[in-house]
């Protein structure tokens, strides 16, 4: 297996397992449930199944941040449309998914399939996206204006034979030593986690970085690294722009955040 995105280094056995692209755009207030079954007769030719799923929260990236505080959550109208999944086959590996306010394109792996590349991807989602562009205009859905890009890579990364999931966490990220101050508390911890936000650029969004240990019933223990940037898009910005610079922070963050020796030993980093 090989992985090259060419906003970074690649790599011959990589752990991704999944990758989302997805645009976020303002309410389409007119969209009915309808309408997903008038979108899916425009795609079903490649994505011929479709699954009923619960409605994504809306999200955004403001500066300065604003506190989190316990606050009265307010959902999208319960009488609203979710979310849809368009599978391209019943345990395939390519899904697009759709809400009212964004359009996902989403790539899974499956044994034995190559990792697809970023740049293979990138224009087929922009592609589909245009498309629903043109369903919603053709429909009187009012025109898809994107306010937000996201990239998301999902990977499993499994521990050594003899080594425990929670030594796997310190070998693998950078800055992590397992020790206290006074050799009190036993070492390692039994429950480990990373949680970590970036600012992208000159705010242009932010990096989220989420790590911790999870139990695969066919493999074990393993430890599971979410990486999510998400780009804040305006009128004029082009969206492959938007969604590339989400996908170089994706991609050179996982570096950063990683020990040199775990990425060219655990999965073969080749430049």
């Amino acid at each position: 297996m090989h992985m090259n995105t060419g906003a970074g280094p690649s790599f011959g056995n990589p752990p991704v397992v999944e990758t989302v692209l997805s645009v976020q755009f303002d309410e389409l207030r007119s969209f009915r449930t309808v309408h997903f079954g008038n979108y899916h007769e425009t795609v079903k030719d490649r994505f011929p199944i479709a699954e009923d799923r619960p409605r994504l929260e809306p999200v955004s990236e403001s500066f300065p941040r604003v506190p989190l505080r316990p606050t009265l959550q307010i959902s999208p109208d319960s009488g609203s449309p979710g979310r849809v999944w368009f599978r391209d086959a019943v345990d395939g590996c390519l899904m697009l998914q759709l809400q009212p306010d964004r359009f996902a394109f989403n790539w899974c792996r499956r044994e034995g399939e190559d990792y697809p590349r970023y740049a293979s991807n990138q224009p087929r989602v922009i592609e589909e996206f245009n498309g629903f562009r043109e369903f919603a205009a053709c429909h009187g859905l009012g025109e898809v204006k994107p306010n937000l890009c996201e990239v998301t890579y999902v990977n499993h990364i499994l521990p050594k034979e003899g080594e425990t999931a929670t030594e796997c966490f310190a070998s693998v990220f950078s800055g992590i030593h397992w020790q206290s101050t006074d050799g009190w508390l036993p070492q390692p911890p039994e429950v480990v986690s990373l949680n970590r936000v970036f600012v992208i650029g000159d705010q242009k969004g932010r990096l989220y970085a989420e790590a911790s240990i999870a139990n695969e019933r066919t493999v074990g223990d393993l430890i599971g690294l979410k990486i999510t940037a998400r780009v804040i898009h305006k009128d004029d910005d082009d969206l492959g722009e938007n969604l590339d610079l989400a996908h170089e922070w994706v991609v050179r963050s996982f570096v950063s955040l990683t020990e040199h020796q775990a990425r060219h030993e655990r999965w073969r980093q080749e430049s």
